[in-house]
């Protein structure tokens, strides 16, 4: 209600004294940014307020003379945001690191109260605040009586904000905060409220762990556990790779072999969990596995240095992924301590480098695995090209690119095909990779784009041994010929995410079998699938349009799933889907587009609906294997269809019989059934008017019935219908015809049935006989 309520009166001010459109957008902006600080504030405030009850708990093991026995980072999203303290005695207290604020809008104005704890005289601890540069108050209740840390008058106080006048100040168990009698207010970036920035030491005082609090002065020191003890040399980010995968356990000098049970050891990554109690834990595909050595003892004493941990990384991790590496030793009495420290893995070369300056951190040509840290320019990629050609694993996911550049690694004329770099790693800040980035790397296997949000054109052109490709979840385009001549691939998922894959996208990806549209692609372009290996494949019920030549040269495309949202299918979709065996026209298709099911040589059957209007020029031809109704031998053609084209149903081999009576044709076009060689029966549409020229062309029928409404037939229409013995014309007038309309040479015995009163002798060169129906 308060941040409403200030947004509210804006809005009020606005309507009552007019502004123009500049100054409207100008407020509305205001309330907007208005909105955002105050959820900041009290994001902060939640925080804040979390940070106090942390402070509360280690007060009270200060008081209790409690012990730490463990100090565990918190690492979200390979990053290392605080620690969770465990206790002998307490529950644990988990502590975020602290930020700096910055000054307000004037500069200087920037006030965040800073709370705290100190030890009166009397020996307990109170709660102070500190605003400003003040010295810290103590924090006083209602009835001006210090308020205890702990204890039974014990009480955490509460920060939140507040809106007076206008504006928004400090509240602290819901009181106003003071500053020489004056309300404070909510200025500047809100830093330190409770604990300083990497303000816990666990490192440097081997028995204790020292807390600092926000005000930089302020200390409270915890021990470290009296009892058994495991710890590492060192707890920086430990590198591990194929060569140096150990790390050594630091046991207490004095320990002795009765004095443990059990020393475990975990390692977890964001895929999961690897353990071993001094067993062996093996690494998976996304899992780290870990190995641990129990101490030896010699004399009754421990061998320093003989306990270690030996860790295997999961299948192709990245050099930015960090796992967390917990050890737990176990006393005799049960009592756990736990240390914790990060880990990365890669098994090469790692170059922190700034942008141009590779080349001098870099200087061995013969490196075959390059992980880099730090920031790339143009200077550094040609670096990689020209002279690091033993390359074999490029790591970049600890670099800060966010775009990976045209023809970053691409290797085109006059330099020569790249034949040994086989893994990229790309870093999560990556959002586009741009057009040909990686062309012709011949030899590359793996990539995983990630969070990138576009593909470019050619960007893995001739990548032909590209097999392990993924594209993550953010991606939105992927642009024309992305994945031209991957041979290699196999599979591809696309997510849902995609709004556009682009033209000729797959073409040369002989061996590409399955591809995965998953729900919420929305558009496939011309040729996006062209000349791929694709099986089989389902269209999502977000795309609704087909293109021209979407799969055309699909050789192996047996079966295709398509929904009735679909509008439109393009011309030459299916052109030479030489696989391809039964097809299904969706409701929402009306036109069947020119060639496109040409040449389908296993199309055996086609389901027509009610609703298609018209099948275009050589729509269906050469389906050398397109047949009718498995009953009756029938290819019935729909009632709703007014347009046949050229070519339609050319050279359909295994057409028996058409059914085309219920439709409203009032034209057989050109070649319409031209060599149709078993095509031994078709019924003509009741109302037509014309058969084009070589319409039947070869065709074996024996018989033909012409509706009274035929008035022209086109030369070669009958040419070399060597069966046709019988034409049964119901027209009033005899059709005008073409010298060729009925191969003279093939005369013999057959005969025309006409009206009695019509006149057919135009026909009469052409007919043994001509008879009265």
């Amino acid at each position: 209600m308060r941040r409403n309520s200030l947004c509210l009166m804006l809005l009020f001010v606005v309507m009552a004294i007019g502004c123009d459109d500049g100054e409207l957008v100008q407020l509305q902006r205001d309330v907007k940014d208005l909105q955002s600080r105050v959820t900041t504030l009290e994001t902060w405030c939640n925080t804040a307020n979390t940070q106090i009850c942390a402070l509360q708990g280690l007060v009270t093991a200060l008081e209790q003379k409690d012990f730490v026995t463990g100090v565990t980072p918190i690492v979200e999203n390979s990053k290392e945001v605080g620690y969770t303290i465990s206790f002998s005695k307490s529950g644990p207290v988990t502590i975020r690191h602290g930020e700096k604020g910055v000054d307000g809008e004037k500069g200087t104005d920037g006030i965040t109260p800073v709370i705290g704890v100190k030890q009166d005289t009397d020996g307990n601890y109170y709660w102070t605040v500190k605003t400003g540069d003040a010295a810290p108050d103590w924090m006083l209740d209602a009835s001006g009586n210090k308020i205890s840390t702990t204890g039974a008058d014990g009480h955490s106080p509460v920060i939140s904000i507040a809106e007076f006048e206008e504006c928004f100040y400090w509240k602290i168990d819901g009181e106003w905060l003071l500053n020489n009698g004056k309300k404070v207010p909510v200025t500047g970036e809100q830093g330190d409220a409770i604990f300083a920035e990497n303000g816990i030491d666990y490192t440097t005082d081997s028995a204790n762990v020292i807390f600092t609090l926000a005000d930089g002065t302020t200390k409270i020191t915890l021990p470290k556990s009296s009892f058994v003890t495991v710890g590492f040399d060192s707890y920086e980010i430990f590198y591990a790779s194929a060569t140096n995968n150990e790390i050594t356990l630091t046991l207490p000098s004095t320990l002795k072999e009765e004095d443990y049970t059990t020393l475990a050891a975990t390692v977890t990554n964001e895929s999961g969990t690897g353990m071993d109690v001094q067993t062996r834990s093996a690494a998976t595909q996304e899992v780290w596995g870990v190995q641990i050595t129990k101490p030896s003892f010699a004399g009754g004493a421990v061998v320093a240095g003989s306990a270690k941990v030996t860790l295997t990384a999961p299948a192709d991790i990245k050099l930015s992924a960090t796992a967390l590496l917990k050890v737990t030793i176990t006393d005799k009495n049960g009592k756990e301590f736990t240390v914790a420290r990060p880990v990365k893995y890669f098994d090469g070369v790692i170059a922190e480098s700034t942008a141009g300056n590779l080349s001098t951190v870099v200087t061995d040509g013969s490196v075959r695995k390059l992980a880099i840290k730090g920031s790339m320019n143009a200077d550094d990629f040609a670096y990689i090209k020209q002279s690091l050609n033993a390359l074999e694993v490029l790591d970049l996911s600890m670099t800060d690119l966010t775009v990976m550049p045209n023809r970053g690694l691409a290797f085109y004329d006059p330099q020569p095909v790249n034949t040994t770099l086989k893994r990229v790693v790309l870093p999560a800040t990556v959002t586009a990779i741009e057009e040909a980035a990686f062309a012709n790397c011949r030899a590359l296997e793996t990539i995983d784009t990630e969070n990138a949000r576009s593909i470019g054109k050619w960007v893995f052109e001739n990548c032909v041994n590209l097999r392990n490709l993924r594209i993550g979840e953010k991606m939105e385009t992927i642009y024309d010929a992305a994945f031209m001549n991957c041979t290699a691939l196999g599979t591809i998922n696309i997510p849902g995410s995609v709004q556009t894959l682009g033209r000729w996208l797959f073409e040369g990806c002989e061996n590409l079998e399955t591809i995965t549209l998953n729900e919420g692609v929305r558009n496939l372009s011309p040729s996006t699938f062209y000349g791929c290996g694709i099986r089989s494949i389902s269209i999502p019920s977000t795309v609704t349009e087909i293109p021209d030549w979407t799969f055309q040269e699909c050789h192996n495309l047996e079966h295709i799933t398509l929904h009735d949202r679909i509008t439109s299918i393009g011309e030459s979709a299916f052109l030479r889907c030489y696989s391809l065996k039964d097809f299904r026209i969706p409701k929402g298709v009306t036109v069947i587009r020119n060639n496109t099911f040409d040449s389908c040589q296993s199309l055996q059957r086609v389901t027509f609906h009610n609703g298609i209007t018209e099948i275009q020029e050589r729509a269906f031809g050469y389906c050398i294997n397109l047949a009718g109704d498995p009953v009756g031998g029938y290819l019935t053609l729909p009632s709703s269809l007014t347009t046949l084209d050229n070519g339609a149903f050319q050279n359909c081999n295994s057409l028996l019989a058409v059914d085309m009576s219920e439709t409203a044709v009032t034209a057989i076009p050109e070649y319409l059934f031209a060599h149709c060689e078993k095509l031994s029966a078709i019924t003509l549409p009741n109302n037509l008017q014309s058969i084009g020229e070589w319409a039947f062309t070869l065709c074996p029928m024996a018989s033909i019935a012409l509706p009274a409404s035929v008035t022209s037939i086109g030369n070669y229409a009958f040419w070399q219908c060597a069966q046709l013995k019988y034409v049964y014309s119901n027209a009033p007038t005899a059709p005008t015809i073409g010298a060729q309309t009925f191969d003279p040479e093939c005369k013999t015995g057959r005969t025309a049935y006409i009206p009695s009163t019509a006149n057919y002798a135009s026909w009469s060169s052409y007919f043994d006989s001509i008879r009265n129906l």
